[in-house]
């Protein structure tokens, strides 16, 4: 995890691995001083008032999620799990966020924004790859294959009509747009586009890298079955009914929070490195000098 360096120049983010596609700061590619304002507004969408608000949300699929498997499990024997929890956790976001539940859950099927998500991720490292090799970017540019680009400007435009659909609703439902709009100051908040942005971040960042991160979790606790049953010990041993779990009480279950971060270690749910930049003037990293500038191997050869 990176770590700020008080009183120093910091890393910031490499501009040619994480790309700003206009001239609005997002939650996930600005300066300090935008990040900063931005996670302020945002961090109230996850307080842990709006968690309990937000939880009747959240067992509605989970509850589902547990029905529909059950079914599956019944009727198709072989179950894709992975896939099962990457509808779920699209349905709860965007229930989350929009208020726009995806109906994945319940007609047991892929809405097209899934599908459409993996592309348009892909002709974002084409982009990066063009900005990275200096006089092909042109050239480069010239060879993204322009259903990609499509693709992306799709995910774009749906994630901001969707956004402008949520804004204009008269509700008093818990959500995170709920508590984004409520805290959200007209100086020192998110602009209309900054919104757009980062709830359009919030659909991929949410379901997408937690479902990787359930998979590869349910993976390691079925190949170790002993790990598994320790597991279920614990958790059937620590309540009377369904009820009584909640997103606080599991907090409290030892083995439940070391299995999660066992299955994040082994499984991280983003396969890319997260480069930032060496401040001007060079620094020292683990005992070994960097000169400033430098943020990969890519960049050191250059």
């Amino acid at each position: 995890m990176f770590q700020s360096r008080p009183g120093k120049p910091q890393f910031q983010k490499d501009p040619w691995h994480f790309i700003k596609h206009d001239n609005n700061p997002s939650i996930h590619v600005s300066n300090d001083a935008d990040h900063t304002r931005m996670r302020r507004t945002i961090a109230h969408a996850f307080s842990e008032k709006a968690l309990k608000d937000q939880e009747p949300i959240m067992h509605t699929y989970t509850d589902m999620l547990i029905k529909r498997l059950g079914e599956a499990a019944t009727t198709v024997g072989t179950t894709n799990i992975k896939q099962w929890y990457k509808w779920a956790l699209f349905d709860m976001f965007g229930d989350l966020c929009f208020n726009q539940p995806f109906g994945c859950l319940e007609a047991g099927k892929s809405h097209p924004w899934i599908d459409l998500l993996t592309e348009a991720i892909g002709s974002f490292y084409f982009l990066g790859l063009a900005r990275r090799v200096p006089g092909a970017q042109s050239l480069l540019m010239a060879m993204v294959p322009k259903k990609k680009m499509e693709q992306a400007e799709w995910h774009t435009k749906y994630s901001i009509d969707l956004a402008d659909r949520r804004i204009a609703m008269k509700t008093d439902r818990a959500d995170f747009m709920s508590a984004i709009l409520k805290h959200n100051d007209t100086e020192k908040g998110l602009s209309l586009p900054e919104i757009h942005s980062t709830t359009g971040v919030f659909i991929p960042g949410g379901s997408d890298t937690v479902s990787t991160s359930l998979t590869g979790t349910t993976y390691l606790l079925l190949k170790h079955p002993d790990k598994l049953r320790t597991l279920v010990e614990e958790i059937r041993s620590s309540y009377k009914s369904v009820e009584e779990i909640t997103v606080y009480s599991t907090s409290s279950l030892k083995y439940l929070t070391a299995v999660i971060y066992e299955g994040l270690r082994t499984y991280p749910p983003v396969a890319t490195n997260l480069p930032r930049e060496v401040p001007e003037g060079g620094a020292i990293v683990c005992g070994m000098y960097l000169p400033g500038g430098v943020s990969n191997p890519e960049r050191r050869s250059s």
